[in-house]
């Protein structure tokens, strides 16, 4: 191999960079180096453009990607905490309903955002209950039979919250409604 050749810095912006992932028994100490380039210079592309959704989002609110049909707001922009019959009522004023979770996707895309949120909420109120006979639903009727519990739950309360950050993020929980919690809430375009 070549020793005159350097790796990309910024003493040397004319040096190579290599992207890999790690993998397991990557060795960081290792210098990758190109020994040959090849010149490529891509076809033009056209930007395709995206027909917008169904409508548009009010402002401060989050529109999903995927569920681009639905709105997020998480509660710091509200009344921050509220009990989960509260939280309901506050969302209801915004024309909309508690946060109902279709699939591990949408979950997954809830946490990821809303964790990185500069807010005081670690966990919020979703619209998952438990109605009078014991089976639980989303208050807004939404019938997706998605859920995701944390391990040991739900432990005999009948409102749910999702984490937002910590080793739990993403997982769910069940709390007395009464509690004062952050929340969030939703609007189905």
């Amino acid at each position: 191999m070549d020793k005159n050749l350097r790796p990309f810095t910024r003493e040397n912006p004319n040096g190579t960079v290599i992207h890999a992932p790690p993998f397991p028994g990557f060795n960081y100490s290792s210098a990758f180096y190109c020994t040959d380039f090849i010149a490529y210079t891509p076809k033009p592309t056209t930007i395709s453009t995206i027909p917008p959704g169904p409508g548009t989002c009010p402002d401060g609110w989050y529109n999903g990607l995927v569920r681009p049909d639905k709105c997020y707001l998480l509660s710091s922009g509200l009344d921050v905490v509220n009990s989960w019959n509260g939280a309901q009522t506050m969302c209801q004023q915004y024309g909309g309903t508690l946060l109902s979770v279709d699939s591990a996707f949408e979950d997954d895309e809830i946490r990821r955002v809303f964790a990185l949120d500069e807010s005081i909420c670690d966990r919020i109120f979703i619209g998952y209950h438990r109605n009078p006979n014991g089976t639980w639903v989303w208050e807004n009727g939404d019938l997706s039979k998605y859920s995701h519990w944390q391990l040991g739950y739900p432990t005999g309360h009948n409102c749910a919250l999702m984490q937002l950050d910590g080793k739990y993020s993403g997982l769910w929980t069940d709390e007395d409604c009464s509690r004062i919690e952050c929340y969030m809430c939703q609007i189905v375009l």
